[in-house]
């Protein structure tokens, strides 16, 4: 798959070197600019990533119940969101031949899901309704989450088959280094265990997963392209826009995986230099 995007990329280079050099009038020679751009991201691939880890739960002190002890899955979940960040960078270009560089921060890329079964699970239906015929209300599923956080480095080269008068239009192959924020089942089982408490009024004395997997996308190293465009509008000063889509990585959770992949768009203000 990575290879095929890498030759795509590539012939796409390629032919766009093609037709600027076809069109292309003089170049400024080395020059450059500066952007800080509000980012869109839209996620391609899988929307939501899940696995089940096995888990003993044992509970005492439950009103009417007393004790029970079970052995179930743990959900352990990963879904994506349409993120939006913060992207600043810059790009030195001479000869047509731009090299980009770009640091995008995202504070919500995805959710990191753990979840436990309490009805028909850690109680049976027939406990639920007794609990409840005392006033005791019974979640069917309780939930631990967090945000899950990224930062993403992209490296390109670009070529500027329009570099003249107050236009410019650019396009080029990239990698990406994407980091990932972490969180793993041993953080989603203490909430899980305070809330278990809470919903069954007992005392948790068991909460044992068989292992402990971290339920975030791990940092990764892939490839994409973008396409970018620029109008001056001061002197030094101009609007710059670019539509970038990385491939994304594979997400490996128990017994479930998946994959995730990103389009972003972005506009913003640049400055440039050089002549």
């Amino acid at each position: 798959m990575r290879r095929t995007w890498i030759c795509l990329t590539a012939v796409l280079l390629v032919g766009v070197i093609g037709v600027g050099q076809a069109s292309a009038g003089e170049s400024k020679g080395i020059h450059g600019r500066i952007w800080l751009q509000p980012a869109f991201g839209m996620a391609t691939g899988d929307d939501k990533v899940t696995g089940e880890v096995p888990t003993d739960v044992s509970v005492t002190d439950i009103p009417l119940i007393g004790s029970v002890g079970v052995s179930l899955p743990a959900i352990a979940e990963v879904e994506f969101e349409d993120p939006v960040g913060v992207l600043f960078g810059g790009e030195v270009v001479f000869n047509r031949i731009g090299v980009e560089v770009n640091g995008v921060y995202v504070h919500k890329a995805a959710t990191a899901r753990g979840g436990l079964k309490v009805r028909g699970g850690v109680l049976t239906e027939q406990e639920c309704d007794m609990l409840e015929a005392i006033g005791v209300s019974v979640a069917d599923v309780i939930v631990a989450e967090e945000d899950v956080k990224n930062l993403a480095v992209t490296l390109g080269v670009n070529y500027h088959f329009v570099d003249n008068g107050r236009w410019g239009l650019w396009a080029g192959p990239m990698a990406v280094w994407t980091g990932w924020g972490q969180y793993d089942l041993s953080d989603a089982r203490i909430e899980l265990r305070a809330s278990l408490e809470d919903v069954l009024q007992g005392s948790v004395d068991e909460f044992e997963l068989s292992d402990n997997p971290a339920i975030a996308p791990q940092d990764a190293l892939t490839f994409g392209a973008s396409v970018g465009g620029s109008y001056d509008f001061a002197d030094g000063w101009s609007i710059v826009g670019n539509v970038r889509y990385f491939i994304g990585d594979e997400v490996e959770l128990p017994d479930g995986s998946g994959h995730y992949g990103m389009m972003s768009f972005s506009v913003g203000v640049a400055r440039g230099f050089g002549g």
